[in-house]
């Protein structure tokens, strides 16, 4: 005699448990991987903005820098000329508050005017004008600096 197959009735219907996987997925497993994308690089942009290239006493340099927030970004801007550096501007870029599932960015600036005491010691000539932008660390890993250079000519009265 046969033994009669019987059916079991699965404990969450399919048209439940699709949706369901659906909704973890996009809760949970998009928004961590774009967390780990923003763990991973961390300096969305940086941008170095020079007025031109001779520049005096009186000019603005800016540097614009874009955080992905989910941990703290150092940035320096400095002056090289020869052997003599000098770091002009620090600035450090704050992480969000819950870093890891908030993905607002961060902007943040640094300006500085050249005044006759940042250039005190500069002959003029050529020189370059350095961004860099440097996260903080994770999952072990320090990311590698974001560096921005532009190459000017001192142009001023000693």
């Amino acid at each position: 005699m046969r033994a009669a197959r019987q059916w079991h009735k699965p404990l969450v219907p399919g048209w439940i448990r699709w949706p369901s996987i659906i909704l973890v997925l996009v809760l949970y497993a998009i928004p961590g991987l774009f967390s780990s994308y923003r763990a991973w690089v961390q300096i969305r942009s940086l941008h170095l903005i020079v007025p031109r290239k001779e520049l005096g006493i009186g000019d603005t340099l800016r540097v614009n820098t874009v955080s992905w927030a989910r941990t703290w970004v150092d940035v320096d801007l400095v002056l090289i000329q020869g052997k003599r550096v000098d770091t002009l501007a620090t600035h450090e870029i704050p992480r969000n508050h819950n870093a890891s599932i908030d993905p607002r960015w961060r902007r943040d600036s640094i300006i500085v005017v050249l005044t006759p005491s940042i250039l005190a010691g500069y002959t003029p000539g050529p020189a370059t004008i350095r961004a860099h932008a440097i996260g903080g660390p994770q999952w072990l890993r320090t990311p590698p600096p974001l560096v921005r250079e532009s190459l000017v000519q001192l142009a001023f009265a000693p």
